[in-house]
């Protein structure tokens, strides 16, 4: 599966409210192309043959003519009103790695930016951008670095890049969050076995099935619960029988695990949207439209879907595009019509009737939409620049000039990627305002199937009912505190801080200490009957047993960072350190669970594995210096 990346989830989470999508073009007065013209299978025939004639060009070294056959290409495509087409985009990539590999980066270029004009907002054009500036010029690190930052801003613009990378991070945060709280339960069993098996044999009054309970019993015990009841089952009865030993930070992370299965059916019901909205026919018609593809068959879907949800205002919306794209300016009209009356303040409804009526040649009538929609949202640059449009087409110079300043005043940079979209027909082209992105999200997450969300969970465990987790989280807690309220009434076996041997008060009569074993508690305490050279010895024994316990955590930290900080007595940092680790490296080095549509495998390392293998080094190294002071 291939890797799908391009910045952290926070980054991405925080940049939710702010998406918005590609504009929609639309050219007067000619009407837009029927449907069958902006379908896949119609570009294929005429782009791709467009797109090899470029290539012969570049082959031949003939930049100004490939040039000149690129830019017709994208003219292809404005004309068809199509606003962003990724297959192609990513076919033009493929054709500019080739060229990076044949040592010409400048041919290479024109291929990249002519796939970022066509598809705006696909971010691999970017990230390509990038490494060829590199490639043709090693001091070029800052237009690098420029180019993979537009490519982030640019993919927030687009509703399935975000969708799709958000539902990655949050599988490789669910998955990260399992299998941490898994290998911390491990390591509380290699740390406090020695501990419940002395218990259990002074229960028992047998003292020789001490190694037994120890190396055969419980190890077989855990795994058998782990084979039958599943992982989480595994690790929970771990916690409970152990947690008289725990420390307070142990204690307190252990309830964190517990809390976790009180909030699952929520975590996994919404983790279950993910995959669903990747079969959500009405998410990939509405991005299709949007982006000016007007394929087979989705003139019949909107229409039965808005006689089904006549309240579906994102559907009623994404018809009314599809009219005007193929010349049906009544109907098209007529819907906009109706979501004005139910949404009177909406000014993409006023902005996108307006360019209906232009295209029909009501300009009188389309300023007056222009204007209500700039009531509506004087903020908003789209009416202006609309209204500057047809002002220029009436001859109206100095109203147009003066709409044109107020849009540029409000996005600057907006307006000019417009004017730049207009190219050789500045007057004749106006835009509209997309369905906006948070209605695709809305409808993402607005239907939650329950058997998804339950089959997801019972890959993982094999008895407990998703609905039954919270009555279980909330159980363990109840029987966790009442676990501490048996460790206050007796008292159980403990390590020796000095030597580290396990001992109890049995072992210790009638002389109890809860924090050495009886032979420390003779050598160093009582000192009766202790000559110098045994207490040198003991000492001696003492910092070899501490060198070699060092040793051990420390090769495990390498192997695993964190797991020396459980064993260490200090889960925290274990589990940030641990949990950082496992999340860069399944991220880095095991891709995704949702692929992400047209994605291209970059000729390098793309800029998020990057940053994401470069924090893995600095939580890798900072875990060794951690545990370095903490032991």
């Amino acid at each position: 599966m291939p890797l799908k990346r391009i910045i952290f989830l926070t980054a991405l989470i925080l940049a939710f409210s702010s998406m918005s999508f590609a504009q929609d073009t639309a050219q007067a007065p000619a009407a837009a192309p029927p449907a069958k013209a902006t379908d896949i299978s119609y570009i294929n025939s005429q782009a791709y043959q467009k797109l090899s004639e470029a290539r012969k060009k570049l082959d031949a070294k003939d930049y100004e003519g490939a040039k000149e056959s690129l830019r017709g290409l994208e003219n292809f495509c404005l004309d068809l009103g199509i606003t962003s087409c990724e297959p192609l985009s990513a076919s033009m990539l493929k054709q500019a790695k080739s060229l990076l590999d044949e040592d010409d980066p400048g041919g290479a270029l024109l291929l990249i930016d002519s796939a970022a004009r066509i598809s705006p907002y696909y971010p691999p054009a970017y990230f390509a951008k990038g490494w060829a500036y590199l490639s043709q010029d090693k001091m070029k690190f800052l237009m690098t670095l420029d180019s993979f930052r537009e490519g982030f801003v640019r993919s927030m613009n687009d509703f399935w890049w975000p969708f799709l990378y958000v539902g990655n991070k949050f599988t490789s945060l669910l998955f990260t969050l399992a299998a941490v709280f898994s290998l911390f339960a491990l390591c509380m069993a290699a740390r406090y076995s020695a501990l419940l098996a002395h218990d259990l044999s002074e229960a028992l009054n047998k003292r020789d099935l001490e190694p037994h309970i120890k190396y055969i019993g419980l190890p077989a015990f855990f795994l058998i619960v782990l084979a039958v009841l599943g992982y989480w089952w595994a690790a929970t009865i771990c916690f409970l029988s152990l947690w008289i030993y725990f420390n307070r930070k142990e204690k307190t992370l252990a309830i964190g695990f517990f809390a976790l299965l009180v909030f699952m059916p929520w975590i996994i019901g919404y983790y279950a949207n993910f995959p669903q909205a990747g079969g959500n026919r009405l998410l990939w018609v509405m991005d299709s439209v949007n982006k000016g593809h007007l394929g087979h068959g989705t003139e019949q879907y909107l229409e039965s879907l808005n006689r089904q949800e006549p309240g579906n205002d994102p559907a009623a919306m994404t018809l009314a595009q599809f009219y005007k794209k193929s010349g049906q300016y009544d109907a098209a009209s007529a819907i906009y019509g109706n979501l004005i009356k139910q949404s009177p303040s909406n000014p993409a409804y006023m902005n996108n009737l307006g360019n209906i009526y232009f295209l029909g040649g009501k300009d009188a009538d389309a300023i007056s939409e222009y204007q209500a929609a700039i009531n509506a949202a004087p903020k908003d640059p789209m009416p202006y620049f609309n209204m500057s449009q047809v002002y220029g087409d009436r001859l109206m110079f100095t109203e147009r000039e003066k709409a044109d300043l107020e849009a540029r005043e409000l996005d600057p940079a907006l307006i000019s990627t417009l004017r730049e979209k207009a190219g050789s027909q500045p007057i004749r082209m106006v835009f509209d305002e997309p369905v906006p992105a948070l209605a695709f999200w809305k409808i993402a997450f607005a239907s939650k199937d329950a058997g998804l969300a339950d089959s997801l969970w019972a890959m993982t465990v094999k008895v407990l009912p998703l609905n039954g987790a919270p009555v279980a989280g909330l159980s363990f807690i109840l029987l966790a505190f009442a676990a501490s309220a048996l460790r206050k009434k007796g008292t159980f076996s403990h390590f020796c801080a000095k030597c580290g041997r396990v001992s109890c008060r049995k072992c210790q009569k009638p002389n109890y200490n809860k924090e050495l074993c009886p032979e420390c508690h003779q050598i160093f305490v009582k000192l009766e009957g202790v000559e110098a050279r045994d207490r040198v010895r003991k000492l001696l024994e003492v910092r070899e047993r501490d060198r070699k316990k060092s040793l051990f955590c420390r090769s495990v930290s390498l192997v695993l960072p964190g797991s020396g900080h459980f064993l260490t007595g200090h889960p925290f940092r274990g589990f940030l350190f641990m949990g950082a680790f496992i999340f860069f490296v399944k991220d880095i080095f095991f891709g995704g669970f949702l692929s992400v549509p047209y994605e291209f495998r970059l000729p390098f390392i793309q800029p998020d594995v990057l940053v994401m293998g470069l924090m893995l080094v600095v939580f890798y190294l900072a875990a060794q210096f951690s545990l370095r002071k903490t032991i």
